[in-house]
């Protein structure tokens, strides 16, 4: 239990009157525990302390009114009696003399001012998670609401977002650590970067490291661009940048496809690929080592968990797991990886038949049952690193040099997110203990589609900067939330323009300004030559008339609907 920080401070200040404290309490819990309850949340010094289960009465029925009477020997004028029952706490106690002060529930006010906490509430009545992240949440926005916290948007994201569901799949990292006697997990960058933090949190005896296995390195280790040109010219590009030989292959052939040059020049790519692969393993191998697992005696019986939060092609699983084999030089006893993960996105494995050691959060995520927005989850469990391009010779990670404006944005919005969501851990962790608190898949995917389905104003001016990257290579990004629509979708298909903005809530002030003005202003341009402005296109029709310019264009004028509308 956690103290309420507004009838902590009503307590104080009667203290500071001098003023006599009595409690009453119609739970079923017996008085010293309450007692102890009290004293733990600093409710210290005072009077009385009458509590239902010790006496016999309850202030429903309203017969622990007259025995607090009797046992007092005042006039229940002279007694205020604050509480959060209507019924028992202020009418039974005014019916019995006593003065009145009714005090609404946290919960219940709070539920008023957030409405998508309201939707959890109602639609999970019976899930304790609901209850408790409901109580946390809740107990925030009090802190905030009595200046006893500072936020900005994104640690309050961090906390309420990133840390609920970081939290929970953990819950399920760690069952599955237990299950499987792992005493080794590796938290896969850049998705593990705040999940190893909660993680850490939680367990004690389990060492963790953070470690880098993108989807980009195993296209550059294995070349298996699969024909795909995009992929191809990833491969040249990135070895063109450290090998002579290929920038020189580059340069010569600069009217050839990047298909044709790793085609033609097979060899000399494999023997590039084969270097970068070793200068990973001897990464892999200095991280093991922090992780006093002697890479010379590898074997079977040393299990390692790997953390990652979605896959489509088990990349990096793939990857890890082909470094162990390398490390190891025998196959039989190349130690087992035992992948983690929120949900599986491909359609390649049947799914009885997916990779071995491979867990997933929930079963039900297998199939069409996710979050809405995926792509909000992987920015409220990303990193603020830009994104890795290789390891150099000292087996460090090699980051972009030059990186776009959106992993600049995301990279100075995300350690706020990240510090918080770890805080959010924290709590539950304090006030908890070693209770293990469990939010359902069900619980966490309704919550993030809450989030998307009823954006506030603030939600919307901050997520309109934020793109998402949508390929491996880093170069293609989309808006997370909101759409990139201009006046120049207005002005060339006004009705397709407007369809696709009021498919969604997520609509900017300055989308909404356009939205506005082209149902007072309509603008047609049928080619260079012809031009058409309708004033208040939705009105009747009152004024139309065209006008000839230089160059045979034409300018048509109209205030009200056209005749031929």
């Amino acid at each position: 239990m956690q103290p309420n920080p507004e009838m902590l401070e009503v307590w104080q200040y009667v203290k500071s009157l001098g003023m006599q404290i009595i409690i009453t309490s119609d739970m079923y819990l017996p008085k010293q525990f309450i007692a102890k309850l009290l004293h733990k949340n600093g409710f210290i010094d005072y009077k009385h302390l009458y509590v239902s289960s010790d006496i016999g009465y309850t202030k429903t029925s309203g017969l622990l009114y007259d025995y607090i009477k009797r046992d007092l020997s005042m006039q229940p004028s002279k007694i205020l009696h604050i509480g959060d029952n209507y019924h028992s706490d202020i009418i039974q106690a005014q019916k019995h003399g006593f003065q009145t002060l009714f005090y609404q529930k946290i919960m219940e006010r709070y539920l008023h001012e957030d409405k998508r906490s309201s939707l959890l509430y109602t639609h999970f009545p019976k899930d304790l998670g609901a209850s408790i992240l409901l109580g946390l949440k809740a107990l925030h926005w009090q802190k905030k609401c009595l200046n006893l916290i500072q936020e900005n948007y994104w640690e309050n994201i961090g906390y309420e977002y990133a840390g609920v569901i970081g939290y929970a799949y953990m819950q399920f990292v760690a069952m599955k650590a237990k299950q499987h006697d792992i005493k080794h997990i590796l938290f896969v960058a850049r998705d593990g970067y705040t999940l190893q933090k909660i993680f850490d949190i939680m367990q004690t005896d389990i060492q963790t490291k953070y470690v880098y296995a993108p989807r980009f390195f195993n296209l550059i280790y294995t070349l298996q661009h699969k024909n795909d040109e995009n992929k191809a010219l990833a491969i040249l590009n990135f070895l063109a940048n450290k090998y002579k030989d290929i920038q020189n292959l580059k340069q010569q052939n600069i009217h050839s496809s990047a298909l044709e040059i790793l085609k033609n020049n097979q060899q000399i790519f494999e023997n590039a690929a084969q270097e970068e692969f070793g200068l990973y393993a001897n990464y892999l191998q200095k991280i093991l080592e922090t992780m006093s697992i002697d890479s010379k005696n590898l074997n079977t019986k040393i299990t390692i968990g790997m953390v990652d939060t979605a896959t489509i092609e088990f990349s990096a699983q793939n990857l890890l797991q082909q470094t162990l084999k390398f490390l190891c030089g025998n196959k039989e006893n190349t130690p087992n990886i035992y992948a983690n993960y929120w949900l599986y996105w491909g359609y390649e494995h049947i799914r009885n038949k997916l990779p071995p050691h491979s867990f997933f959060s929930a079963q039900q995520y297998l199939s069409s049952y996710h979050p809405q927005r995926w792509d909000f989850v992987e920015f409220l469990l990303t990193s603020p690193e830009l994104p890795i391009k290789g390891i150099d010779s000292n087996y460090q990670p090699i980051y972009d040099d030059k990186p776009n404006k959106h992993e600049l944005k995301r990279q100075s919005v995300y350690p706020h997110i990240s510090e918080h969501a770890v805080l959010f851990a924290q709590d539950i962790r304090n006030i908890f203990g070693n209770t293990n608190v469990y939010f359902s898949a069900q619980l966490v995917t309704a919550y993030l589609d809450y989030f998307y389905e009823n954006p506030t104003n603030e939600d919307i001016e901050n997520m309109d900067s934020i793109y998402h990257c949508c390929d491996n290579t880093h170069d293609n990004y989309t808006p997370l939330f909101t759409q990139k629509i201009e006046l120049k979708d207005f002005l060339i298909s006004y009705k397709k323009t407007k369809k696709r903005l009021l498919q969604t809530d997520w609509i900017t002030k300055k989308q909404s300004i356009m939205l506005t003005a082209f149902d007072l202003i309509d603008v047609k341009m049928r080619g260079i030559k012809n031009i058409e402005l309708h004033i208040l296109p939705r009105f009747p029709p009152c004024f139309n008339t065209s006008i000839q310019l230089i160059g045979y264009s034409t300018i048509k004028f109209s205030i009200g609907r056209t005749s031929h509308e």
